[in-house]
């Protein structure tokens, strides 16, 4: 629901509907992009722990709530950008989307990475896991096709930028929606939970460049 349009209309309408040149979005998409390389790694790699929280609300679930709805709102701010004159200085809305993107990419890791390596761990049988693959499946495609057919709609014919900003809403609502119904889903039961701290207990954790490394090394 938010992945599909961010990947077909963003760089549209940054350049078409907003008039930012080219060569800027490509400058900050590109900047982003070796933030998310530092990001997404750093962040799993801090949120792979017990706290204090663990026992009471487990490892994956306390993120998942901290993460899901400023992830979708700002999706939401991505299009629906300030008012800012590019013609005399472009610079505000380079940094603007640079710093939207990257907040959004955050807030991706705390819900969306927790919701995949939580999986395997609620659904601990082989026989689960294949029950899940078709209903995740689906559902992914189902919500990618949706974005794609009702984007457009929603948009309208004319590609002003209240258009997408009244897109980004609607589907920021749906978003919201769908995180909040599957969220119940994702709570780590008491097996979960005290497998976190039999693991713990019994192996030494490995440092964060080292895992990086290995993760290199890893084809």
């Amino acid at each position: 629901i938010i992945g599909t349009p961010m990947a077909i209309y963003l760089y549209f309408f940054y350049e078409v509907v907003l008039g930012l040149n080219g060569a800027i979005i490509f400058s900050a998409m590109s900047l982003f992009t070796i933030y998310n390389a530092i990001n997404d790694p750093l962040l799993s790699y801090l949120m792979d722990r017990n706290t204090r929280f663990t026992k009471k609300w487990g490892r994956r679930f306390p993120w998942m709530i901290l993460g899901f709805f400023p992830w979708c709102v700002s999706f939401y701010f991505i299009f629906a950008t300030p008012a800012i004159d590019i013609t005399t200085n472009p610079w505000p809305l380079f940094w603007y989307l640079i710093v939207m993107l990257s907040l959004q990419d955050t807030f991706l890791v705390f819900y969306g990475l927790n919701i995949g390596v939580v999986r395997p761990d609620i659904f601990r049988t082989e026989k689960e896991r294949r029950n899940l693959v078709p209903w995740w499946i689906g559902m992914d495609i189902a919500s990618t096709i949706v974005a794609m057919i009702i984007g457009p709609y929603l948009i309208g014919m004319g590609n002003t930028k209240s258009g997408f900003v009244f897109m980004a809403g609607v589907f920021t609502i749906l978003a919201l929606i769908f995180c909040i119904i599957s969220l119940p889903g994702n709570w780590e039961d008491k097996i979960v939970k005290e497998r976190y701290f039999s693991i713990d207990e019994n192996k030494e954790r490995m440092n964060f460049i080292t895992s990086v490394k290995n993760g290199l090394k890893t084809r």
